[in-house]
């Protein structure tokens, strides 16, 4: 066991703890696997600057780094695998 397994909290207890990070997670775990790679490039290239809501939960992942740890924590392994995937 290593000492990054021993600080990232538990996929529960970060739902409990973080509900509305939770959900963004979701949300952004949805967004990458329903699109194909040329669709998330499109996106991007059109992308239209932060909503209010995106600059807040942005900046509570900023000043919260046991809550980025756990967005961290849940977004990658998916996104990684739909990386891979798409490779």
């Amino acid at each position: 066991m290593t000492v990054i397994t021993l600080l990232r909290p538990t996929d529960a207890k970060a739902q409990q703890q973080y509900p509305i990070m939770d959900k963004v997670a979701n949300k952004v775990i949805l967004k990458y696997e329903q699109s194909s790679c040329q669709q998330l490039q499109q996106k991007e290239d059109q992308k239209a600057p932060p909503s209010a809501a995106e600059i807040k939960v942005i900046e509570f992942l900023h000043n919260d780094p046991q809550m980025r740890v756990a967005f961290i924590n849940k977004v990658a392994p998916p996104l990684q695998t739909s990386c891979s995937i798409a490779g």
